[in-house]
């Protein structure tokens, strides 16, 4: 049997976000979302998740555009002079290729990520990544 899943991501970016990807669900389209661990309305994410334990929950891994989780004197080279994780994917490439990207940076906010979902007993169903990073 086939079936078919529709995949939100960017939960927690706004209450507005978590509200239309848990409506979209309700109303039979959406059938999984991932959440962003740093999104500015992470919070408000897990508690829709907790009210609706139809919708499968995997994790949104970022490097671009958001808070880090972790403190950003731990990982100065995923973050501008703000704190705030790189703009874009073109930004964080760029920084990459010329090799002012730490890869153990990446690894600690990424597993800082992952840790901070999971340590909220959801169950996880997946990963993918924000902006194909």
């Amino acid at each position: 049997m086939l079936r078919l899943i529709v995949n939100a991501d960017d939960l927690g970016v706004s209450e507005k976000f978590n509200d239309g990807i848990v409506n979209a669900h309700l109303n039979g389209i959406v059938t999984s979302t991932t959440i962003i661990a740093c999104g500015s309305a992470f919070e408000h994410a897990i508690s829709v998740c907790r009210e609706t334990p139809t919708l499968d929950m995997g994790i949104h891994l970022t490097l671009v555009e958001e808070q880090p989780v972790l403190d950003p004197a731990l990982v100065p080279s995923l973050v501008d002079s703000e704190g705030r994780m790189h703009r874009d994917a073109s930004v964080f490439a760029r920084k990459l290729l010329l090799g002012k990207i730490r890869l153990s940076e990446v690894w600690l906010e990424l597993e800082a990520q992952i840790a901070q979902v999971m340590g909220l007993g959801i169950p996880i169903s997946h990963f993918d990544s924000h902006d194909n990073l």
